[in-house]
């Protein structure tokens, strides 16, 4: 006996973190839609899913009232770790240049990454450290810095809930594992490099970038890098918070 022919539907699947745009808003919505160069009226939503990644882009009208984007990553962002040195007193953190076509060109920034579906922020952060930078300390050596996870762009981005956003980690480097790559009497001026027999490059991507600088705090809170400067922010206070406070002179 042959199977009845099930029905498919054809009203559209609602989008995930916006609502359709009405059609009398279509006028003065501001956006238009392109498709191949060609531009495509009456558009209500838009969706844009990576389903390896588990990224979607979405057009329509947001929670907040009016037309515009949402992205959504796995787990509502991804993971950053900052190695830094402490010579002196004074605090290094370590990053990379690459090539970020998006911010023009090169830029340094600290390791950092996208969340693959199924991993947790600690392993992708991780993961990160030892293909960007060929760093591969034991994992008790890496903790998240205190702080709620961040969102980079809340106008656009979704991390609802208190456990979605960007994490951020740190790994203290050992004295023994670094050297001088610039001298300098003025502290804000030395920069520091691994020293190659502690780095194991686990990637093509890895040998390519390993070649990792420790720049002066001051300098790194000055970079382009959005991602590298709230970690690096965040190290920052936890540096000063954890410093003996100094023992208030007697009333007179």
């Amino acid at each position: 006996m042959p199977m009845p022919e099930r029905e498919v539907s054809t009203q559209p699947e609602p989008p995930k973190n916006v609502a359709p745009v009405r059609e009398d808003e279509q006028q003065t919505r501001g956006w238009s839609l392109k498709v191949n160069g060609v531009e495509v009226p009456g558009v209500s939503f838009v969706e844009l899913v990576q389903s390896k990644m588990g990224t979607r882009a979405e057009y329509g009208k947001t929670e907040a009232g009016h037309d515009g984007l949402a992205i959504e990553e796995t787990g509502g962002g991804g993971s950053v770790i900052v190695p830094y040195y402490i010579m002196d007193g004074e605090l290094y953190v370590g990053g990379v240049e690459e090539n970020r076509p998006n911010s023009g060109g090169k830029v340094w920034n600290v390791p950092r990454g996208f969340l693959d579906p199924g991993m947790t922020h600690f392993a992708m952060a991780q993961q990160e450290l030892a293909e960007e930078a060929g760093f591969v300390p034991i994992e008790k050596r890496i903790r998240e810095l205190r702080g709620a996870p961040m969102n980079p762009n809340s106008t656009y981005f979704v991390a609802k809930g208190p456990d979605k956003g960007v994490r951020a980690f740190v790994v203290a480097v050992q004295p023994s594992e670094v050297s001088a790559v610039q001298a300098s009497d003025d502290p804000q001026e030395r920069v520091f490099g691994f020293n190659p027999d502690v780095l194991r490059p686990v990637s093509p991507t890895g040998e390519k970038v390993m070649k990792s600088r420790f720049i002066h705090w001051t300098k790194a809170l000055g970079e382009k890098d959005m991602f590298g400067v709230a970690a690096t922010g965040r190290l920052v206070a936890e540096q000063f918070a954890t410093q003996p406070k100094p023992t208030p002179a007697p009333a007179r």
